[in-house]
């Protein structure tokens, strides 16, 4: 029973952090850039589980959501690439 509630748990806080991250417009703040602006809502971008998809090409992997003082940060590995790319919320 525990285990079912813990499962749901950590299934509804996956969600909620998806639809966090596509209800927000990014704007490119350091490091590499898969695109000065990332706005899941357009029909560009895509982001599925983890993957971040521009025009159904696979662009880059979300390996962080950062809560500052004013704003989010994301945190994307290029896929081409071990480099990481800093956007914030805006």
């Amino acid at each position: 029973m525990i285990k079912n509630v813990f499962f749901l748990l950590m299934i509804l806080t996956i969600t909620s952090c998806k639809t966090e991250i596509e209800r927000m417009n990014w704007k490119h703040c350091g490091g590499n850039s898969i695109g000065d602006f990332i706005d899941f809502r357009s029909k560009k971008y895509k982001l599925i589980n983890d993957s971040i998809f521009f025009v159904n090409e696979p662009v880059g992997v979300v390996l962080n959501v950062n809560k500052r003082l004013t704003d989010y940060q994301l945190i994307i590995q290029e896929l081409n690439d071990t480099t990481l790319c800093y956007y914030c919320s805006k």
